[in-house]
């Protein structure tokens, strides 16, 4: 399955100002993604991204990349420029998850990209730039609407950035994964136990 050519956001989405949508007109949505991070207060890019790809091609080593990218070779771009991209989908029109995540926890945070896959009826998909991941899944992870940090490895929400980087020196360790509480209707079948040996 390939990246493709613009999608417009779901309103459930949109309305959280949490991602860029650059409007490409060609197949290269996952290269105006990354862009994009260069650009993150001109507005102008969201409209005109096609006008920036000569820095964006200058500033990334695009080499053995195919376009429309497939998710497969997200990763020859991760080794080319030593950047870390994870890649989020989305379940309903408003529940984001984490679909790729991405292997090299030592990648500056220059070169950390969080990506919204988007997919159409015709089973084709589309990249946008995620700008603010805790305004995007915050309120799916936690109810209260202070910031928080997110691990992006586990989706793990921390407090302070100080607990984020003490969590992540443990979790780096380990293959990635998400914790899943059971909704409410299962939770109610749930033995507590006060002491266990």
């Amino acid at each position: 399955m390939t990246s493709g050519i613009w999608m417009s956001l779901p309103q459930s989405i949109s309305q959280k100002h949490a991602v860029f949508n650059p409007i490409n007109l060609d197949d290269e949505c996952f290269k105006y993604a990354i862009g994009a991070r260069l650009f993150p207060n001109d507005k102008m890019y969201n409209i005109y991204c096609q006008k920036y790809k000569v820095q964006i091609e200058q500033s990334f080593d695009w080499s053995g990349i195919p376009f429309p990218t497939p998710e497969s070779q997200i990763i020859i771009f991760e080794e080319n420029n030593d950047a870390n991209v994870n890649i989020y989908a989305l379940v309903e029109e408003n529940k984001v998850f984490r679909y790729r995540a991405s292997t090299n926890y030592n990648a500056s945070p220059n070169h950390c990209f969080d990506l919204l896959r988007l997919r159409d009826k015709d089973k084709s998909h589309f990249y946008v730039y995620i700008k603010d991941l805790y305004r995007l899944i915050g309120r799916q992870k936690n109810q209260r609407r202070c910031k928080k940090f997110i691990c992006r490895a586990c989706m793990t929400v921390c407090w302070t950035q100080e607990a984020l980087d003490k969590h992540q020196r443990f979790c780096a360790k380990y293959k990635s994964a998400e914790a899943v509480m059971p909704s409410d209707e299962k939770r109610q079948n749930i033995v507590e136990y006060k002491w266990s040996e």
